[in-house]
């Protein structure tokens, strides 16, 4: 998270422009309005993509672990399950 306290929210660390063989991919909270209005500058192209949903989430975690050959205990897949219905 970029804190407010040193002024890192603001973005002033990113270049003005890019050069054309250059993306920018960032996530941010569509709440943040410094930080939205900010990329928007440096940005013709924005995407707004919206939650994974519960399904999904655990799908994609479910995946990820199965790769890399791990599991969760039933005690951390109750910490997901509540992360994810917040």
């Amino acid at each position: 998270m970029l804190s407010p306290a040193d002024g890192a929210h603001l973005l002033a660390w990113l270049p003005a422009s890019l050069p054309p063989h250059c993306k920018l991919v960032a996530s941010v909270v569509a709440s943040h309005d410094v930080i939205v209005a900010r990329l928007r500058s440096l940005s013709t192209k924005m995407m707004h993509v919206g939650e994974l949903g519960t399904a999904l989430a655990t799908t994609i975690l479910t995946s990820w672990l199965r790769k890399a050959g791990r599991t969760v205990t039933h005690e951390q897949q109750d910490i997901i399950d509540a992360a994810l219905h917040k």
